[in-house]
């Protein structure tokens, strides 16, 4: 909620010396006679806070026997669950010769912290904007003031033309037509229909990109599955092989250790049939031996 606490008018237009501090609750009646300057507060308003007119030039705000004039508003800018911001700010306009400048002084408090002070124009315009939470010049003026002079012709008007200058006035012309172009046709429905038909296909394209994407981390998985099966195939084949080296390996062994036993026994054998031949011949000997002794002794 942005509420206005002060307004000090040192010179704009034809108000001079104003210094207004607003109560905290109710309402403010300003009464004056036709041109008394009640519109020009308003107008000093607006200016303090948006550093424009409402009519005519800047020069324009400045009276005519002074070389500038000045305004200054307090803001009380209050937030749910903490302090309020508080914005102080004042505005001049001068004139030097055909020149006219502006200027302004910005504080701003948040929140009870230390103030900030802003001087160039552009910063603080749009730090107020900022503060002022989007409310622009064209919202802020059509939200709450009618100019008295375009209240002057409708007491000339029929009730139809006057219904309608009220809904100019304030406004309600732009709420009808905005809620006439918010209002739904069967060009929008039709248009609804096909943003939900492009979403269904977008989402479908989606989950057939992450089937796709699944179908192909599948087939990877698939394939380095057949090539760790066939690593399997080989190294079992080459296990058998090995055992079958192996097995070969001790057949050998095995058939050379019977070639060394054959050749022993061979050796063994021939070693016999030697004694055998031996003993033959050593038999012989005797019997000759003997038969020599039984000749001497027959002799």
């Amino acid at each position: 909620m942005i509420i206005l606490e002060r307004l000090s008018i040192t010179r704009f237009k034809g108000v001079r010396g104003v210094a207004l501090d607003f109560p905290e609750r109710g309402a403010t009646l300003i009464e004056g006679n036709n041109e008394a300057g009640k519109s020009t507060l308003f107008e000093a308003i607006h200016f303090a806070m948006y550093g424009r007119t409402l009519t005519g030039t800047l020069a324009d705000a400045i009276p005519h026997d002074a070389e500038d004039a000045e305004v200054s508003v307090r803001l009380r800018i209050e937030h749910p669950g903490r302090q309020p911001d508080i914005l102080d700010i004042a505005r001049t306009i001068t004139t030097v010769g055909a020149q006219t400048s502006s200027g302004v002084r910005l504080r701003v408090e948040r929140g009870g912290t230390e103030a900030e002070e802003i001087k160039r124009v552009s910063d603080a315009n749009r730090r107020i904007a900022l503060e002022l939470g989007g409310l622009t010049a064209d919202t802020f003026v059509n939200s709450c003031f009618v100019p008295q002079k375009q209240l002057a012709g409708l007491e000339m008007l029929d009730r139809s033309q006057r219904e309608a200058a009220v809904a100019s006035l304030l406004n309600l012309d732009r709420l009808t037509r905005a809620a006439q172009g918010l209002s739904v046709r069967p060009v929008d429905t039709e248009e609804v229909r096909r943003h939900d038909a492009r979403v269904v296909l977008a989402e479908a394209t989606e989950a057939l990109a992450s089937i796709e994407a699944r179908q192909t981390t599948a087939e990877a998985n698939l394939h380095r599955f057949a090539f760790l099966d066939s690593l399997v195939a080989v190294e079992a084949a080459s296990r058998r092989a090995q055992t079958a080296t192996t097995d070969a390996i001790g057949a050998r062994a095995r058939r050379d250790h019977a070639l060394v036993i054959v050749d022993r026994h061979a050796t063994l054998m021939n070693a016999s049939e030697a004694w055998r031949a031996v003993a033959v011949v050593a038999r012989y000997a005797n019997d000759a031996r003997a038969a020599v002794e039984r000749r001497k002794v027959a002799l």
